[in-house]
């Protein structure tokens, strides 16, 4: 059996080196090479223990960055995102126990998942073993750089899903990187013993992590603008760590999963998310686009969220089906390798890196104009989504908010 694998993993090898990356494809790339490096911080406050380990909750940072100039180096591959440098025992071992959580989890519910109907897909013995050793193998558009201290570029922090990673959407954060952002993605999940990756002993609202990687982000430069950026379980830490906060200038989320209830349903489902929202509707100073997908080609009313008073709030609603799972770039990395193995749900499933690439040009140009100062170019995402444009200005008793290419 481990002869059959090995000559498996060697023809994907050459397979990862040769085949083309989809995901990179049709995304417009920006001017800089991109450096990845990794770090650790401890949050004290947090009580963690893992095996030997007893201490402050320690956050797993992965970090992309704009470089000036193409190094020498070779890239580095998917899997190079995974394993950080120069750790300790403890927490070399806490890192790899959450790898292998991460993988199984990859390896079970996502990559044997089928797009269309949510069906088992059917790979031949070994198949989604050796492709998830493949998809580790790809070439990445990053290389291993060191990140240089006051390089005066704002700085993009990530907190991926409940069951995410800190790099599940390292094309995003290449992205980017490449238009001259520093993206900061934390690991909030950590192994427990005898529990499922997910699993966490901590508040799931608790904000004090997340603060501690912005905190991390301003000691990079103290002068550089901060945007923060949540895919589902995420967009919701987002928006309880966020009202009356000083730190971060723009907040984009990628689907908190609330977008299509009304607020006694929030209320009902998840009643401590929605006193957290609630009772802050007026205290959101900063620029939010929130993204959210039906799945039928008719916008949605963002019901629970329309009475939040923000500068400036961007309802973003893709007229296609764009599925929750797909607003991480490592959902949709099997169709890499779709002529090394069948994938009924291929053609249709292209569809998703296409939205997702637009969804990243979105989130950038958002970006641009509320870190950098570039005017909004909002028209040209007209096509593929419905767009809700709302300011603090037009909450009044005889303004309606103001309304870009939205029928509702």
């Amino acid at each position: 059996m481990k002869l059959f694998l090995s000559i498996f993993l060697s023809f994907g090898l050459y397979c990862a080196y040769s085949q083309g990356n989809i995901q990179y494809e049709k995304l417009d790339f920006g001017k800089y090479s991109v450096g990845f490096t990794d770090s650790l911080i401890i949050q004290e406050e947090i009580n963690y223990q893992y095996k030997s380990y007893s201490g402050g909750t320690p956050i797993l940072l992965k970090i992309w960055h704009p470089l000036k100039k193409k190094p020498n180096s070779p890239v580095l591959k998917f899997e190079d995102f995974h394993k950080s440098k120069n750790l300790n025992s403890n927490f070399a071992e806490i890192e790899a126990d959450l790898i292998n959580k991460f993988d199984a989890y990859y390896e079970n519910n996502i990559l044997r998942q089928d797009y269309i109907h949510f069906d088992e897909i059917s790979y031949p013995l070994l198949g989604s073993a050796v492709l998830l050793s493949y998809i580790k193998k790809t070439k990445s558009l990053s290389h291993e750089a060191d990140l240089k201290s006051n390089q005066h570029f704002p700085v993009l922090i990530y907190h991926h899903g409940s069951r995410g990673s800190a790099f599940d959407n390292h094309v995003m954060a290449e992205y980017l990187a490449s238009h001259g952002y520093i993206v900061i993605a934390g690991n909030f999940n950590l192994p427990y013993e005898n529990k499922p990756y997910g699993f966490t002993k901590n508040d799931p609202y608790d904000t004090r992590l997340s603060e501690s990687v912005i905190n991390f982000a301003q000691d990079l430069d103290s002068t550089a603008k901060i945007g923060f950026i949540g895919h589902s379980w995420g967009g919701q830490i987002g928006f309880s760590l966020l009202p009356n906060h000083d730190k971060v200038s723009a907040f984009v989320s990628m689907e908190t999963t609330l977008e299509l209830w009304s607020r006694k349903q929030v209320k009902a489902k998840w009643p401590r998310l929605c006193g957290n929202i609630m009772n802050n509707y007026s205290n959101y100073n900063l620029p939010i686009l929130m993204f959210a997908n039906a799945g039928e080609e008719t916008p949605l009313s963002f019901d629970f969220f329309q009475p939040i008073q923000s500068p400036q709030l961007i309802f973003a609603s893709c007229k296609k089906e764009f599925v929750h799972e797909s607003y991480a770039s490592y959902y949709s990395s099997r169709l890499i390798y779709r002529q090394q193995f069948t994938q009924a749900d291929a053609l249709e499933f292209k569809s998703q890196v296409e939205y997702y690439g637009q969804h990243l040009k979105l989130i950038r140009t958002f970006m641009d104009q509320n870190l950098k100062g570039y005017g909004p170019t909002y028209s040209n995402f007209e096509d593929l989504f419905y767009l809700k444009i709302k300011n603090k200005d037009s909450f009044t008793k005889d303004q309606k908010p103001a309304v870009v290419n939205s029928p509702n």
